[in-house]
């Protein structure tokens, strides 16, 4: 009885001692300088501490009651990435460093364990009434639910664009446009978006005798689809018998969020983009739950169409196509030749695009290395600005050879790579790119932390969450809604093509309300709905997806999320962070939770288990 006793004061004397840690954790976090001691001095810590006391104490019984080590090792695992992306993202943006080398950051990194894992301990044990076994369907039949879904979404959205007539004529699609005008496609943008912007805008524009009415048709043609998307993922909720409230909530959010309004008619690949990882995910979930969907010549021919289209409209999208095809057949079961016969005939589609179609159409293959080395040149820019006289003469010669514009990195640009990567050498880089290899690794073993600084600041968007409003060491608003008025003679030899908004006058509230959201992120003053706006923060809920698959065992499930989660790891390469480069990342959050709160899905099914 004594030792149970002392055993029990012992226990609690280490859930204070976290529970004080966890408080360190979160004041040294918070995106202030603490000049005021706005936490720390505030009767607001003993609050916070009380609630996160309460948080560790259940979660210390949950895993004495089930001796689950797999549990706690998940948690802490995963409490440990979300404490580093809060320490570094805090750091980064107040400080310009991350602070790797300081034993302070890590003790930081220690400190957000026992904050983290118990509310990822109850969340990832956590059976809510939302996923009760007992909800019912809906009486209307799949088919008439998807249609509805999709009207419901399309006609909130089409509100939004008549607002904004016609559409967000901004991002690349002003250059594409311009490109098609001139009949000089370049490969730098999927030829086939470029194709059917230029035709919608130009050639359609032409025939009805405005521009605007061509541009405004290709927002609808883009609203289509990115909004049949997210009425597929509605139609595999209501199939996993997700309770009606939920899917109702889903369907809303999908509509009236103004971030996925906007995105759905500004003219960006990027959307399109995300509708077919939408596609492509929820069409690997169907098809692991019930194998025998690869019967189907229809099923399999779908699945060919949307990998390949998730393979053209994204540099990167054909090597996530192949690194997920190849694992696919690795682990598959029974089918391993479908998904062979699926891989090679992606492979031809894409080699018979890149080649005879694209020589057919007339495009122009442009050096692209540059668009790979925008984590590079900025590394080495930031050694260069940053070291100044410990750096030999020799080697400042050898960065300038490679990144000649080095000099233009600083603290108001250094959000985007441009400046630095568009003059990258690539052809100093072909001709030995041994020795840039070199020089590259040399300057990383001498400076590491000035190459995780640099790389820090220009991709902190896409892991940081607090971070969902306009970089200021960026010149790109963190979603566009103003037309472009670009006419830079660099970029344009001739003039642009620039077109005009008109707004119907009883929708001009709509419009000054999207603008508003859009230019001053004015959501950001509102607790909790800021973070629906967050790209960073539907990253951290596929982490917690996949930690949850983890946990378990539901193994099977990890396949279609790496496909997001690839996506994810391409962005860390990125020469900015903008929210239309996370937008498939952020559109398949609801599948996440869907699938987590599905009745059953828990339970260990081994019937026609393909993987």
């Amino acid at each position: 009885m004594k030792r149970i006793i002392i055993n029990k004061y012992f226990s609690n004397i280490i859930n204070l001692l976290f529970g004080f840690a966890s408080l360190l954790f979160i004041n040294s976090t918070l995106k202030s300088d603490h000049s005021l001691f706005e936490f720390s001095n505030s009767i607001y810590s003993l609050v916070v501490f009380i609630g996160v006391l309460f948080l560790i104490n259940k979660a210390t019984k949950k895993i004495k009651r089930e001796k689950d080590i797999r549990l706690l090792i998940v948690s802490i695992v995963l409490g440990l990435i979300f404490s580093i992306f809060m320490v570094l993202g805090k750091n980064i943006l107040l400080l310009d460093t991350v602070e790797i080398g300081k034993i302070k950051t890590w003790i930081k990194f220690l400190c957000g364990i026992p904050f983290w894992s118990p509310i990822i301990i109850l969340l990832l044990t956590f059976r809510p009434v939302i996923c009760s076994e007992n909800s019912r369907f809906d009486k209307i039949n799949l088919k008439k639910y998807f249609i509805v879904c999709w009207g419901i979404i399309f006609g909130v959205w089409f509100i939004g664009l008549i607002a904004s007539y016609p559409g967000v004529y901004g991002y690349d699609c002003i250059y594409q446009i311009y490109f098609y005008i001139i009949h000089k496609i370049i490969s730098q943008h999927p030829y086939i978006h470029t194709y059917l912007l230029g035709f919608c805008t130009w050639t359609l524009g032409n025939l009805l005798g405005s521009y605007e009415k061509g541009f405004f048709i290709y927002s609808i043609i883009q609203m289509l689809i990115l909004s049949s998307s997210f009425a597929y993922i509605c139609l595999y909720l209501r199939k996993r018998n997700i309770n009606r409230i939920f899917r109702i909530v889903t369907i809303v959010l999908m509509a009236i969020l103004p971030c996925n309004m906007i995105m759905s008619f500004s003219g960006t690949k990027d959307i399109v983009y995300a509708a077919m990882v939408v596609y492509l995910t929820v069409m690997l979930l169907y098809t692991i739950e019930d194998p025998q969907k690869l019967k189907s010549i229809k099923w399999i021919i779908a699945l060919i169409i949307v990998f390949f289209f998730q393979s053209i409209f994204r540099s990167q999208g054909i090597y996530i196509t192949v690194l997920v095809s190849i694992l696919l057949i690795v682990f598959s079961k029974k089918y391993k030749k479908v998904w062979g016969v699926i891989f090679v005939s992606i492979l031809v589609l894409f080699a018979i695009y890149q080649g005879p179609l694209a020589k057919a159409c007339h495009v122009k293959k442009i050096d692209s290395i540059h668009e790979m080395m925008s984590v590079p040149c900025v590394q080495l820019s930031r050694v260069y600005i940053h070291t100044g006289t410990k750096l030999s003469a020799s080697e400042k010669r050898e960065i300038k050879k490679y990144v000649p514009n080095c000099t233009q990195y600083s603290i108001t640009s250094q959000g985007i790579a441009d400046s630095v990567k568009n003059t990258f050498n690539s052809k100093a880089f072909k001709e030995n790119p041994k020795e840039f290899i070199q020089l590259y690794i040399k300057m990383g073993e001498k400076y590491p932390g000035y190459y995780l600084d640099a790389w820090a600041r220009l991709s902190v968007g896409n892991w940081y969450p607090d971070m969902n409003y306009r970089d200021p060491a960026a010149f790109h608003p963190y979603w566009e809604y103003d037309l472009s008025s670009t006419q830079t003679s660099w970029a344009f030899p001739g003039k642009p093509l620039l077109l005009q908004r008109s707004t119907f006058h009883f929708l001009e509230k709509v419009t000054k309300g999207l603008r508003v959201i859009s230019i001053y992120n004015v959501y950001q003053k509102i607790p909790i709905i800021s973070q629906l706006f967050s790209g960073a923060l539907s990253v951290w809920i596929m982490l917690f997806f996949i930690s949850w698959c983890i946990y378990n065992k539901r193994y099977k499930y990890i396949l279609p999320a790496l496909v997001v989660f690839l996506v994810w790891l391409t962005l860390l390469l990125g020469p900015v962070v903008l929210f239309r480069y996370l937008y498939p990342v952020y559109a398949c959050t609801p599948i996440w939770i869907g699938i987590m709160l599905s009745p059953g899905v828990v339970e260990k099914d081994t019937k026609n288990n393909e993987f």
